[in-house]
């Protein structure tokens, strides 16, 4: 896709924007819900506290919340005013309320009042229970609490309600009547129980499920205790869960929704940032690339980067680099169009000198058909394609043939020229009829003289009397030959083995004779036979070689029709089966030749 890289960027910093989000909403949520806790904590600990020394100003407070849990009826209305609800008899008597103050009538006096008119003594328990019910409604009315009651928890796990500060209904009746009892043992409250059992009132806060729907809320409690350390009730105070998280989650979303927008406004002015900085530049990369990719102009393509070069980071560097590179590949493209012209030059040359090689050896056999006396057969197997291997025969005059075998120490055109020398000067000093010694000296002095490569080559020349099966030969730094007969294969024990050609010159050599017994013939080869490396690392060697051509001779003796020629074909066939199968899949390290004369019956 186009421009994926500043698109994957873009997408990337997005999702990062989005995790941050998330992340920063879920750590405000959790610290909300912290401090939230930590103030309702703060706020109901203060709130109860202050209820508490407010009823403590009651003098008889413990006989007041003894006589109302024990006998809920003595809090009963005046007789003419009974067909009203509590809160309608309250709104018609509150000034008389409200002027007499039952926190000022100690205990002794509330218990001479028992002793005496029922009347007297109802009167101030129902202001009092009023007074302090008016305590808790107001409470509860400028909290954020859902309920807030006082009760007194039973040893049989009920507690027995005493003041509601919620209001159920317009008629002013409390939710949770006086005398009202509901379950509640102190064995699930430890931490209640524990302050109780201790007469400590610190604030205790537990997490409940209602009984009715199964709603999660948080309770509170407060015990208060008289002089003696009795429990005179437990304040109580319950928040639902859920309206505390409603807070906690608005709270953080407007937290988190300025924190998104100046996050979003930031991300913005990154993206601006980042298409400016990166984009823009990798846009004008690619269209710098793409033209260059269809029209292959380096100076437009250069002049193309000049405006991301100028910037000073690293488009700009990277935009000179490309720069330098396109050039630098442009004088690549033209050296390699020149090479590759003269490489077509090259391989034409060569061309021509393995035609000219190919030429120069003579491949058509038999080589002397008229020629009944002997047979010669000669065959090469280079590893390149100009390989460093020569052979050769011609004839010198009816009764001489001259018979050449030569390694030239390097492969190349250079090494056919040099061998092409080689054949022309041996060729026109053989014909004059000079001893086989003084040709070959005078074929090194011709080419030491002008060797301005260095190349050198050994060689094996001689001359052969077809009459008498006589031959005089001179080696030049190579292979002795061998001589095959029916039962025998041996090295010439003359054979004499003098200096390279090409080396320097001045050099003398020293030529041999011998004589080749009719059926029996010469076998010339040069040193890839010996050399060629088989799979283990080992060479073919000079005993291989020599039973390869004993098998070849052997396998010969049941073909009674066979004729030299034939013979010779064979021989020379079976030691290159032989170096195959030795050397398997391995390339050949050098040029395999031989070259066979044989002298017929």
């Amino acid at each position: 896709m186009k421009h994926s890289v500043v698109k994957k960027i873009i997408i990337i910093c997005i999702l990062l924007f989005c995790i941050s989000f998330v992340c920063n909403a879920v750590n405000i949520i959790l610290f909300y819900r912290d401090i939230y806790l930590s103030e309702l904590d703060d706020e109901t600990s203060w709130q109860l506290s202050e209820l508490t020394n407010e009823l403590k100003q009651y003098d008889a407070l413990d006989y007041w919340m003894r006589t109302f849990r024990t006998d809920p009826s003595s809090v009963v209305l005046p007789k003419d005013e009974e067909d009203k609800t509590r809160g309608e008899w309250h709104k018609t008597h509150g000034v008389f309320y409200d002027n007499y103050f039952i926190k000022d009538i100690p205990e002794e006096e509330a218990e001479n009042k028992k002793k005496g008119d029922d009347t007297e003594l109802t009167l101030p328990l129902h202001a009092c229970y009023v007074q302090i019910a008016d305590m808790f409604q107001d409470l509860f009315r400028y909290t954020r609490m859902d309920s807030i009651s006082c009760f007194y928890p039973t040893e049989d796990g009920t507690a027995i309600m005493l003041f509601d500060g919620k209001v159920s209904n317009d008629s002013g009746d409390y939710e949770y009547a006086l005398g009202h009892t509901n379950p509640f043992n102190l064995d699930l409250h430890p931490a209640l129980k524990k302050n109780i059992s201790e007469g400590n009132e610190e604030v205790v806060r537990e997490i409940m499920n209602s009984s009715v729907d199964g709603r999660r809320f948080i309770q509170y409690y407060a015990p208060l205790f008289n002089d003696e350390g009795e429990l005179i009730c437990v304040i109580s105070e319950a928040l639902w869960l859920s309206d505390l998280i409603k807070s906690i989650v608005k709270g953080a979303l407007i937290v988190e929704g300025l924190n998104a927008l100046f996050h979003l406004l930031i991300l913005l002015i990154l993206l601006h940032l980042l298409n400016k900085s990166i984009g823009q530049p990798i846009l004008m990369l690619e269209k710098a690339v793409t033209d260059y990719a269809d029209d292959k102009d380096t100076g437009n393509f250069v002049r193309s980067l000049v405006p991301v070069g100028a910037l000073d980071d690293e488009f700009g560097v990277l935009s000179e680099e490309t720069a330098v590179v396109a050039v630098e590949l442009r004088r690549y493209a033209d050296e390699n169009l020149a090479l590759a012209e003269e490489k077509k030059h090259l391989e034409g040359q060569l061309a021509m000198a393995v035609e000219l090689k190919h030429q120069l050896m003579p491949d058509v056999f038999p080589a002397f058909p008229d020629e009944k006396r002997l047979e010669i057969y000669a065959d090469q197997v280079p590893f390149e394609k100009i390989g460093g291997d020569y052979y050769d025969f011609f004839a010198i005059n009816r009764d001489h043939i001259a018979v050449v075998i030569a390694d030239i120490f390097d492969g190349g055109t250079a090494s056919a020229l040099f061998m092409v020398a080689f054949k022309i000067i041996l060729s026109q000093i053989a014909s004059y009829g000079l001893p086989p010694s003084k040709i070959i000296e005078i074929v090194n002095n011709r080419l030491s003289r002008y060797n301005e490569d260095d190349l050198t080559l050994s060689a094996w020349f001689g001359v052969y009397e077809i009459s008498t099966g006589r031959v005089t030969a001179v080696n030049a730094g190579h292979e002795c030959p061998l001589i095959v007969s029916k039962n025998d294969i041996r090295e010439i024990e003359e054979d004499i083995c003098g200096f390279i050609i090409g080396l320097s010159e001045g050099i003398a050599y020293s030529e041999y004779s011998f004589t080749l017994e009719k059926g029996s013939h010469l076998f010339l080869y040069t040193d890839g036979i010996l050399n060629a490396m088989g799979p283990s690392e080992e060479k073919f060697g000079y005993d291989r070689m020599i039973k390869a051509i004993s098998d070849a001779n052997a396998s010969g003796d049941s073909t009674e029709k066979e004729t030299m020629y034939e013979s010779l074909e064979r021989e020379i066939g079976a030691v290159q089966d032989k170096v195959f199968d030795f050397v398997g899949d391995r390339k050949l390290c050098a040029d395999i030749t031989m070259l066979v004369l044989g002298r017929n019956d």
